[in-house]
């Protein structure tokens, strides 16, 4: 008995450490974890806070009840074996459940995404265009291109190490078919623009599927597949693209990157021809500098910190409006220095047959932006303005121009509950004589169709 009671007091002493470190070492995780949701998760992290609150709870239950042993100062040695086992394995599971979930987020960044077009600012598309990709480590920027598939003889080249790759490919022949590789993808092919007068079909959609949480975004439909589905139908290979913004749910969900550059390389809808896009609200969501916005797309950043741009394809004149003000997700209006460029661009292309906008907010919804739109309208003659935003179809017409609003690429929306497709895009066939605009679902139900005549 002598000899025992020193070690039932060690034995006591050591189950008090063991709790005290256990106890605390619990609540100090929970903390990290907590300051890592804020920081590194930022907007996104809602899908998360479940599971968090989830292992935090059960911290909690399990730290009342080691205090209550340790206050009423019973012999807990024994006591202690059960709780501690048991949530050694809780918290195991709970951390690989943890790592699960997390860990694609935290390297969610540094995914690869292989070549996609774009006329950046100020390229002609009947003599440039823009290969751009993504690489998971930084590497050289070269693009390899030809006459023929097997043939590839030229090289452009952009100098620096880097993930984010854009190459410009200049001093191109109007009207023709080059091929082109960059390294460790496939050939892919482009044509450059005809000159003068000619018929072509180009395709407009806005609000793709993956502005909303990423895990909802995977149950909605990949607009780019039904677009390809029908034009193949109908016999018709676009000449280009357009998408009016909101094509992710916030700058810094690199899962929503990754799925966009995915879905629009479907059948090498962006692979082998130009995709152009206005930005959107949540694509520039929590990131004030545009920063996440500059490392996937090669358009200039104009000196009042918005992105807009334009070029002529044939007999029209294409020009992409960026209005949302500087340091503000939501508020819409143009400074003073995009609606000079905007009035001067007009003014410069007066003479073309065709002049449309794109932009992301409907500018009807509008009401400064309404009014210049009006003014410009009235003074220029703007035929088509297409926007998204809402998701909903709308076509208003004002002052001669018809205003669409098609913000229906694949987002859940309340408008079209119940039926067989709530997935809309629109095709717009030019020619000399008129344009024609059809809206339709991607099931081919259309759901507006008119003529602008020349």
């Amino acid at each position: 008995m002598i000899h025992e009671m020193p070690r039932q007091i060690l034995n006591e002493k050591y189950a008090k450490i063991v709790a005290l470190c256990f106890m605390w070492g619990c609540v100090a995780q929970g903390i990290i974890a907590g300051i890592l949701l804020a920081i590194v998760f930022k907007e996104d992290v809602i899908p998360y806070v479940g599971y968090y609150l989830l292992v935090v709870g059960g911290t909690i239950a399990l730290f009342a009840f080691m205090t209550r042993l340790l206050v009423k100062r019973k012999s807990i040695h024994m006591a202690v074996r059960v709780p501690v086992i048991f949530w050694l394995c809780v918290v195991t599971g709970a951390g690989i459940v943890g790592l699960y979930f997390t860990v694609p987020k935290f390297t969610s960044q540094y995914f690869t995404a292989g070549p996609r077009l774009t006329w950046a600012t100020g390229q002609d598309p009947s003599s440039a265009i823009t290969a751009s990709w993504v690489t998971t480590f930084p590497g050289d920027s070269v693009v390899r291109y030809g006459m023929s598939r097997g043939n590839l003889n030229g090289t452009f080249s952009v100098s620096g190490s880097t993930r984010f790759h854009h190459v410009a490919l200049t001093g191109l022949a109007a009207n023709t078919t080059y091929y082109y590789q960059v390294f460790g993808f496939p050939v892919k092919q482009f044509t450059t623009a005809p000159s003068g007068a000619f018929n072509y079909t180009f395709t407009a959609w806005a609000d793709h599927r993956t502005n909303t949480d990423i895990t909802i975004s995977f149950v909605q439909p990949n607009i780019v597949e039904g677009m390809s589905a029908l034009m193949a139908t109908d016999g018709i290979d676009p000449a280009f693209s357009f998408f009016c913004g909101d094509l992710t749910s916030q700058a810094y969900d690199f899962l929503g990157w990754e799925t966009w550059f995915k879905d629009t390389s479907f059948a090498d809808w962006s692979v082998n021809r130009s995709l152009q896009i206005a930005f959107g609200n949540h694509e520039r969501a929590g990131d004030p500098d545009k920063t996440v916005v500059k490392q996937f797309y090669p358009y200039t950043q104009q000196g009042d910190g918005h992105f807009y741009y334009s070029f002529n394809y044939g007999l029209a004149h294409f020009i992409v409006l960026d209005p949302y003000l500087v340091n503000h997700d939501w508020a819409s209006n143009f400074t003073a220095e995009q609606l000079a460029w905007l009035e001067a661009d007009l003014a410069a292309h007066s003479g073309d047959t065709y002049k449309m906008v794109f932009m992301h907010p409907p500018p009807r919804n509008l009401p400064e932006i309404k009014l210049d739109m009006a003014r410009l309208s009235v003074q220029y003659g703007i035929d088509l303005v297409i926007a998204g935003h809402q998701h909903e179809y709308r076509l208003v017409t004002a002052n001669g121009t018809k205003y669409m609003t098609i913000g229906l690429g694949g987002n859940p929306n309340s408008h079209f509950t119940g039926t067989p497709c709530d997935t809309a895009f629109v095709r717009v066939d030019v020619s000399p004589v008129n344009l024609h605009v059809l809206a339709r679902f991607t099931n081919g139900t259309v759901l507006g169709n008119f003529t602008i005549p020349a």
